[in-house]
């Protein structure tokens, strides 16, 4: 997923974890960053990919966020975990 997601237009880098599903047990979520000036549709990624990826590997929601709002330790690896509590409502 994260391949086909930073090869898209406008998107520089891309992040999947699973979250907690009452259904499924666990799907897909994504986090992109849109390179400079780009404007993204969470949307719009998700319809791409249904074209490119068999159905289960397509993610249950895209989040866009930046580069600076992502959580990283300090040898600057994302801590997915964390991406994962942020969707939480008691984050």
């Amino acid at each position: 997923m994260e391949q086909a997601l930073t090869g898209m237009a406008g998107v520089s880098q891309a992040f999947v974890a699973g979250i907690p599903d009452e259904r499924f047990g666990e799907v897909g979520w994504a986090w992109v960053v849109p390179t400079e000036d780009a404007e993204l549709d969470e949307h719009e990624l998700l319809r791409e990919l249904r074209g490119h990826l068999a159905r289960f590997k397509v993610p249950r929601g895209i989040t866009v966020t930046d580069a600076a709002s992502l959580p990283v330790t300090t040898t600057g690896k994302v801590q997915k975990y964390l991406l994962v509590r942020s969707l939480s409502p008691t984050g």
